[in-house]
Protein backbone atom coordinates (compact mmCIF):
# COMPACT_ATOMS: atom_id res chain seq x y z
CA UNK A 1 0.00 0.00 0.00
CA UNK A 2 1.38 3.25 -0.67
CA UNK A 3 1.90 6.18 1.19
CA UNK A 4 -0.26 9.43 0.51
CA UNK A 5 2.06 11.85 0.04
CA UNK A 6 1.31 15.89 0.18
CA UNK A 7 3.05 19.01 -0.24
CA UNK A 8 2.29 22.67 1.18
CA UNK A 9 3.85 25.08 -0.73
CA UNK A 10 4.70 24.87 -4.70
CA UNK A 11 6.80 27.55 -5.75
CA UNK A 12 10.24 26.56 -6.86
CA UNK A 13 11.52 23.93 -4.06
CA UNK A 14 7.87 23.00 -3.55
CA UNK A 15 8.42 21.89 -7.40
CA UNK A 16 11.51 19.77 -6.84
CA UNK A 17 9.97 17.98 -4.14
CA UNK A 18 6.81 17.56 -6.28
CA UNK A 19 8.97 16.23 -8.37
CA UNK A 20 10.99 13.42 -6.54
CA UNK A 21 8.01 12.05 -4.76
CA UNK A 22 6.41 11.61 -8.04
CA UNK A 23 9.31 9.57 -9.03
CA UNK A 24 8.59 7.42 -6.23
CA UNK A 25 5.38 6.67 -7.66
CA UNK A 26 6.94 3.45 -8.74
CA UNK A 27 9.87 0.86 -7.35
CA UNK A 28 11.55 -1.57 -8.40
CA UNK A 29 8.87 -4.29 -8.48
CA UNK A 30 6.81 -1.93 -10.48
CA UNK A 31 4.49 -1.09 -7.32
CA UNK A 32 3.74 2.49 -6.44
CA UNK A 33 5.38 2.96 -2.93
CA UNK A 34 3.99 6.84 -3.01
CA UNK A 35 1.04 8.47 -4.44
CA UNK A 36 0.97 12.41 -4.37
CA UNK A 37 -2.58 12.86 -3.40
CA UNK A 38 -2.22 16.58 -3.37
CA UNK A 39 -0.68 20.33 -3.17
CA UNK A 40 -1.44 23.42 -1.37
CA UNK A 41 0.03 26.72 -2.15
CA UNK A 42 -1.52 30.28 -1.61
CA UNK A 43 -0.77 32.16 -4.99
CA UNK A 44 -3.34 31.22 -7.52
CA UNK A 45 -1.23 30.79 -11.06
CA UNK A 46 1.62 29.10 -9.20
CA UNK A 47 -0.83 26.95 -7.79
CA UNK A 48 -2.71 26.08 -11.23
CA UNK A 49 0.44 25.51 -12.89
CA UNK A 50 1.63 22.83 -9.88
CA UNK A 51 -1.13 20.77 -9.72
CA UNK A 52 -1.43 20.82 -14.26
CA UNK A 53 1.83 19.65 -14.64
CA UNK A 54 2.00 16.88 -11.57
CA UNK A 55 -2.38 15.87 -11.90
CA UNK A 56 -2.87 16.51 -8.75
CA UNK A 57 -5.69 18.09 -6.68
CA UNK A 58 -4.73 21.61 -5.72
CA UNK A 59 -6.26 23.12 -2.57
CA UNK A 60 -5.59 26.75 -1.57
CA UNK A 61 -5.62 26.09 2.21
CA UNK A 62 -3.84 23.39 3.25
CA UNK A 63 -5.90 22.64 5.79
CA UNK A 64 -8.96 21.96 3.86
CA UNK A 65 -6.13 19.52 1.88
CA UNK A 66 -5.13 17.92 4.51
CA UNK A 67 -9.25 16.88 5.34
CA UNK A 68 -10.30 15.83 2.17
CA UNK A 69 -6.77 14.11 0.97
CA UNK A 70 -5.62 12.19 4.37
CA UNK A 71 -2.23 12.31 4.07
CA UNK A 72 0.35 10.04 5.87
CA UNK A 73 3.08 12.52 5.01
CA UNK A 74 3.57 15.99 4.29
CA UNK A 75 6.32 18.36 2.99
CA UNK A 76 6.07 21.82 3.99
CA UNK A 77 8.13 23.81 2.03
CA UNK A 78 8.94 27.53 2.96
CA UNK A 79 11.67 29.86 1.44
CA UNK A 80 15.04 29.86 3.42
CA UNK A 81 14.05 33.18 5.45
CA UNK A 82 11.06 30.85 6.84
CA UNK A 83 13.05 28.03 8.21
CA UNK A 84 13.30 28.15 11.92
Amino acid sequence: MPLKAAVVGAGTMGTNHLRVLQDFDQDAHDEACVQLVGVAERLEPVLARAARRFHVAGFADYRQMIFETTPDLIVVVAPNHLHY
